[in-house]
C-alpha cells in the first residue's frame, strides 16, 4: 500500500479553487504512515509533526469572475496514510470567510486531483486519462455545521407565501420535508443528484473526471436530434393550419 500511495503522490496536483499553481515544478510531498484510523478532524493530534509542503498559487483567468490578483498566495498541504486510507489536510491564511455561493463571487473551496492511472492531464484528465477529484466546499460545510443554506439563509429578506405540500410555515426547513409531494418540484433532489441533497454527510464532493470524444458526439447528436424534432413539429403545425 505504501508503494501505491507513493504512486498516487507522484501525480498529485493541488488546486485552490479560483487559483492555479504558480510554479510548474513542486517538491515531493512526504506521506507519513500512522498505525491507526484517521478521523476527518483537521485538529486531530495525529497531524502534529506531519511533513508539510507549501504550494504556491497564482491568478485565476479561466472562468469569470476572474481573480487576476489572487488573495491567497500559497497553501500548506499535509498527508497521512494507514495502509488503507490516505488523508490530506490543506490549510491557508484567509482574512475573510466566504461560505455563500453567489453568482458573482466564489466561496471558499479547495480541491485535490489524483490520476487514476499512471498520469492525467492537469485539465481534469483527458481522453483515456481518468482523474479523481476531491472538492471541499465551504457552503457544503455550512450545511453540515449549521443547516441547509437555503434561500432563507442566503437572502434573509426574501419571502415565500406558500409552497405546495410543504409542512410548517415560511421560512421553510427543507430538511424536514418527508412528503414526496413536497419534493416533486425539486427535481435534482427527487432524481438523486448528490449536489441537490439538502442533508449532506460530507463537505467534500468526489468525482471521476475524463474528457471523452464519444460523449461529446452524443451531446451533439442529442442537440441536433432535438432541433430536428422541433422543425418537424413546426412543419406539421404549418401544414395543419393550411388545411384549415
Amino acid at each position: 500500500m505504501r508503494a501505491i500511495v507513493r504512486g498516487l503522490m507522484t501525480g498529485l496536483i493541488l488546486v485552490l479553487v479560483g487559483a492555479s499553481s504558480g510554479e510548474s515544478q513542486q517538491k515531493a510531498l512526504v506521506v507519513r504512515f500512522v498505525p491507526s484510523a484517521i478521523p476527518a478532524d483537521p485538529a486531530w493530534a495525529g497531524w502534529k509533526g506531519a511533513p508539510a509542503l507549501a504550494v504556491a498559487l497564482g491568478p485565476q483567468a479561466i472562468a469569470p469572475p476572474w481573480a487576476l490578483t489572487p488573495s491567497i498566495r500559497q497553501l500548506t498541504v499535509q498527508a497521512l496514510h494507514n495502509g488503507t486510507w490516505i488523508a490530506f489536510r490543506l490549510s491557508w491564511k484567509d482574512a475573510t470567510k466566504n461560505s455563500v455561493m453567489y453568482t458573482d463571487t466564489f466561496r471558499d473551496a479547495a480541491a485535490i486531483m489524483v490520476p487514476v492511472g499512471k498520469e492525467a492531464a492537469i485539465t481534469m484528465g483527458a481522453a483515456g486519462q481518468r482523474a479523481l477529484i476531491l472538492h471541499w466546499k465551504a457552503d457544503w460545510q455550512e450545511d453540515i455545521d449549521k443547516t441547509f443554506q437555503d434561500v432563507a439563509q442566503l437572502y434573509p429578506n426574501a419571502w415565500v407565501d406558500w409552497y405546495p405540500f410543504a409542512p410548517g410555515e415560511p421560512p421553510y426547513d427543507m430538511t424536514a420535508w418527508t412528503n414526496p409531494e413536497s419534493r416533486r418540484y425539486l427535481t435534482g433532489w427527487v432524481l438523486g443528484n448528490p449536489r441537490s441533497q439538502p442533508i449532506k454527510r460530507t463537505s467534500v464532493e468526489e468525482q471521476i473526471e475524463q474528457w471523452a470524444r464519444d460523449e461529446k458526439r452524443f451531446v451533439i447528436v442529442v442537440v441536433v436530434f432535438s432541433i430536428l424534432i422541433c422543425l418537424i413539429l413546426v412543419i406539421l403545425g404549418i401544414v395543419v393550419l393550411q388545411k384549415r
